[in-house]
């Protein structure tokens, strides 16, 4: 339940020269239903049918699609609001404060491998935290974890979170410029002769990813990006589309794992923002 109070003095419309106060257990699901809850202050539940938005369109005149809009952006909002609060402090069900291991600003641990989730696709970090729950994506931290999260604080968190600016993760003192060369080779040509597909085609020339499928490698720390390749390798994370990392995976030598994740270490999670191997 989203409840909007009209402060504004000019009248009772709910969206227009208004200033809004929310309060929601973040768990709208189904149509909106807004109904009158005195002089100026509408309530928002979900499960009714689509009437009630017309009666308000017939009231103030106002277009479905921008009241449509309110919601979401009231919505969206709520839940940014409730992802905070259990990354800062857990959640009643136990889960733990994800700053504990992610950061305070979210951008992971880069000498434990604790990935930067700050700017990453939202799309991408509910089907991440949903494979940790489903055994699809095997870590012994995360599995349990994600147990002890509903889908609406899985939303939550992955609103929260892609609404932070990327921070770049430190790079590794051990990569060397002949490392980084190796791997910007491969990440930006692959190896053909190994059946070796370029990285760039699927993460983008400058590994920033493409929508919720391909995520952001760039600014990762090299720990995290060769775990995750180690993990491919060895089948405990198989969240990819058709089996494609897995394949890609198994062909890479350790060299290799090495060599591309020093790459995109190096390479700034921010478009158009240049990065040095050695800051």
């Amino acid at each position: 339940m989203i409840r909007i109070e009209n402060s504004a003095a000019q009248g009772p419309n709910p969206f227009r020269n208004t200033a809004f106060r929310f309060r929601s257990a973040c768990q709208a699901k189904g149509k909106w239903q807004l109904r009158p809850a005195g002089d100026r202050t509408w309530t928002v539940k979900p499960g009714a049918h689509f009437a009630a938005l017309k009666q308000v369109k017939a009231l103030y005149g106002m277009p479905l699609q921008v009241l449509f809009a309110c919601l979401a952006m009231l919505t969206g909002s709520v839940c940014a609001q409730s992802g905070e609060k259990i990354a800062k402090a857990g959640n009643a069900a136990g889960a733990p404060a994800c700053v504990t291991c992610h950061g305070p600003s979210g951008q992971g641990q880069s000498t434990t491998g604790f990935p930067r989730l700050a700017g990453m696709n939202a799309g991408y970090l509910v089907r991440q935290l949903q494979n940790f729950q489903d055994g699809a994506r095997v870590n012994p931290i995360m599995g349990p974890v994600a147990k002890l999260l509903s889908a609406a604080d899985r939303q939550a968190l992955a609103t929260y979170y892609a609404g932070l600016p990327a921070i770049d993760a430190a790079v590794s003192p051990a990569a060397t410029a002949t490392t980084v060369a190796s791997g910007e080779t491969f990440a930006q040509n692959g190896n053909w002769s190994k059946g070796l597909p370029a990285c760039a085609q699927c993460h983008g020339t400058k590994g920033l990813g493409v929508g919720a499928t391909f995520p952001k490698i760039a600014g990762q720390s090299s720990l995290y990006l060769s775990n995750q390749l180690l993990a491919w390798q060895a089948g405990t994370r198989k969240n990819d589309p058709m089996g494609l990392m897995h394949g890609i995976a198994l062909k890479l030598s350790a060299s290799d794992v090495s060599a591309v994740a020093a790459y995109y270490a190096t390479l700034s999670s921010v478009a158009d923002k240049p990065r040095s191997a050695n800051p």
